[in-house]
């Protein structure tokens, strides 16, 4: 590979040749860094074939994050803004100092002797200077946090009214480490604040969706995750199931599907959508041969298929009555229109409708074994 195929285009950092903590990213994973790129409001665009850290891919594409960073951005800035607590793990950009995330004091000096300690922005350079510094001290921790509140304010930071510390400014321009002062205060206010429990499961939540995405779980309930987080957590330490839910429709939107059946654990669905497969295909490279062409095509319509049969409603809570086989429309009605057109053009005949209704069913009752109470299964 040529050196730029080196870098991670996510942190623009080195990837040597052994490292086994990156990987090249498929047309389905060059996507899913755009579509998060997009929905972050960055400029990236990802190609397969490109190299990436799987730490920094995982943490960009993140849903839950782009969530976070979203309603971050959207938030109006307050006329007056109140004093920030010490439990409190946001950032606050008038208040709290743009590098150590400390109250910026401009009323009562944080330490004796601090003159001119406490600093307000005044020029548009200074967002400019802070980025440069970003780049010049590489991947370490302090970059890495302050290059992300730099990508959550997105105007210039004296139109944000941003404020920090004279010091703590020094020290990031100059790759020295945090101030002790401020460090020392972070690490207390960690340790008294009741935040990390919070954190703890929020973690615990990200390594259950992980879990059941990696195992490529079709199906998993809402308690499924709440156990899952148990097993990370301790038992009785998990999120509650409502909980659970509305965080799962706040951070998935339209790629969750959540169905409730009376008297049974609500079933959760991860989906996608038609668009997004399609686009994903047409990502594909072109110059290979025409088997392999037609086999990526046959996967496509398999995906559209499985993501349509998804969205079917349940459509029974009881299983079907024998009078219901005698209606062959009813028996089609549990088949996607996707499905169905495929099976029509590939069985033809007097019977079609009565062999496409046996087999589709077949096939959606084989995919959604737990939502799906099919007459001819």
């Amino acid at each position: 590979m040529s050196g730029s195929n080196r870098l991670c285009i996510l942190c623009q950092q080195d990837i040597s040749s052994d490292d086994d903590t990156s990987v090249v990213l498929t047309a389905k994973g060059a996507l899913s860094v755009s579509t998060a790129s997009k929905d972050r409001g960055d400029q990236i665009a990802a190609e397969p074939g490109q190299i990436v850290h799987k730490a920094c891919r995982k943490d960009y594409c993140r849903q839950s994050t782009i969530y976070s960073l979203k309603r971050t951005s959207e938030e109006p800035i307050p006329n007056e803004t109140p004093r920030k607590l010490r439990s409190q793990d946001f950032f606050n950009v008038q208040v709290c100092c743009i590098f150590c995330n400390y109250e910026v004091g401009f009323q009562k000096s944080i330490r004796k002797g601090a003159n001119g300690e406490c600093v307000k922005a005044a020029t548009t350079e200074l967002r400019h200077s802070v980025l440069r510094a970003c780049e010049s001290r590489g991947k370490d921790n302090w970059a890495t946090t302050v290059l992300g509140r730099m990508n959550c304010i997105l105007s210039d930071l004296h139109a944000a009214y941003a404020v920090y510390h004279k010091s703590c400014y020094v020290s990031f321009k100059t790759n020295k480490s945090m101030s002790k002062r401020y460090k020392e205060e972070k690490e207390n206010d960690s340790a008294k604040a009741g935040r990390p429990a919070e954190t703890k499961k929020r973690e615990a939540f990200e390594k259950s969706l992980e879990h059941f995405k990696s195992i490529e779980e079709q199906h998993f309930t809402l308690s499924d995750v709440a156990e899952k987080m148990n097993s990370f957590l301790g038992v009785g330490e998990a999120y509650s199931v409502k909980h659970i839910q509305r965080l799962l429709l706040e951070s998935y939107r339209d790629r969750v599907l959540i169905t409730d059946l009376p008297g049974k654990a609500s079933i959760v669905t991860f989906r996608e959508t038609a668009h997004f497969i399609l686009n994903e295909h047409r990502t594909l490279p072109k110059d290979q041969s025409e088997d392999v062409e037609i086999m990526n095509m046959i996967k496509a319509v398999a995906r559209i298929i499985k993501n349509e049969a998804k969205s079917l409603p349940p459509l029974s809570e009881e299983y079907p009555s024998f009078k219901s086989l005698d209606n062959v429309e009813t028996c089609l009605s549990y088949l996607p229109k996707s499905l169905r057109l495929l099976l029509c053009e590939l069985i033809p005949g007097e019977n079609e409708n009565i062999a496409v209704a046996a087999l589709g069913q077949a096939i959606v009752r084989t995919y959604l074994p737990r939502t799906v109470l099919a007459p001819l299964q």
